[in-house]
């Protein structure tokens, strides 16, 4: 069964300088899902945020995944845990979302919902 998964880091493009300032990698399972979460708290901080390049008529890039690539190792609880890391650094931290509710979620919202600290 495929994984779900981020884009991974070979397929990017950016200075060197941005990739100094994001941090680099760490040397932990789902090391480009972790950068990749550094590198949208760092732009959300930024003056100007990301930017979206390319459309569905003319994509910036093509993505081919394979059952023996590397990111169909990491555990879907590592990525789980990584991405509800980032919700909560990114929205949970806002005082607006002191409360809110989660309804009609399936096996992987009920699993992201658990996932949170608090």
């Amino acid at each position: 069964a495929a994984q779900e998964t981020t884009v991974q880091m070979p397929t990017w493009a950016m200075a060197r300088a941005t990739f100094d300032a994001v941090g680099g990698f760490e040397e932990v399972p789902a090391e480009d899902l972790l950068f990749f979460h550094a590198h949208l708290d760092r732009a959300a901080r930024a003056e100007r945020p990301l930017l979206r390049v390319g459309s569905r008529e003319e994509p910036l890039l093509l993505y081919r995944w394979t059952a023996s690539s590397m990111t169909s190792t990491v555990d879907r609880r590592t990525l789980l845990q990584a991405r509800a890391a980032a919700f909560e650094r990114r929205v949970l931290s806002d005082p607006r979302w002191a409360t809110f509710t989660v309804w009609g979620a399936g096996r992987d919202g009920k699993a992201f919902v658990a996932a949170l600290s608090a």
